[in-house]
């Protein structure tokens, strides 16, 4: 039994699992949380949607994911009751294909169309149009700080960007 003392000592040098009062342990309590305790790290955070980028582990897979899909042409289809036919002159293949605004490449805007939408779940763009009322830029928003609004009166949502 004094191996298991000494190892358990060694292991955890500070904390010893008969310190810890019995109400730490009840069912409603987090099981990695107790662990996070009886390990001396209480100064460690769980990932969430506003600290995940932190986390080495999960910003590597985000931006994995993001430069694969990132690289990945965008191709703009019409069905035309039954027959397929590629729109090469479409707007939004010039905008998600080509140029999505002055500043950025497409590849760094649908990078970050998957960033946003694996950190915070949604991903807005801003519309800008020409006195024609065509699109000729998307500029993005930022995610956590965009929400939307309905208006059930007249059926339409805008969003809010704070």
């Amino acid at each position: 039994m004094k191996f298991f003392d000494a190892l358990k000592r060694s292991i955890l040098p500070n904390v010893f699992i008969e310190d810890i009062p019995p109400e730490q342990f009840n069912e409603s309590q987090n099981g990695f949380k107790t662990l996070i305790d009886i390990f001396g790290l209480k100064n460690t955070s769980t990932p969430n949607a506003s600290t995940a980028h932190l986390f080495n582990d999960i910003y590597a897979c985000v931006n994995v994911l993001s430069d694969d899909i990132a690289k990945l042409p965008i191709k703009v289809y019409k069905n035309n009751q039954g027959d397929i036919e590629r729109l090469s002159e479409h707007p939004v293949q010039y905008l998600l294909g080509i140029r999505p605004n002055e500043y950025m490449t497409p590849f760094t805007f649908k990078k970050m169309i998957v960033c946003d939408v694996c950190f915070s779940g949604n991903f807005y763009a801003l519309k800008e149009f020409d006195k024609q009322g065509k699109v000729i830029a998307l500029h993005p928003l930022t995610s956590t700080s965009t929400q939307v609004v309905v208006d059930e009166n007249k059926g339409v949502f805008y969003y809010v960007t704070i």
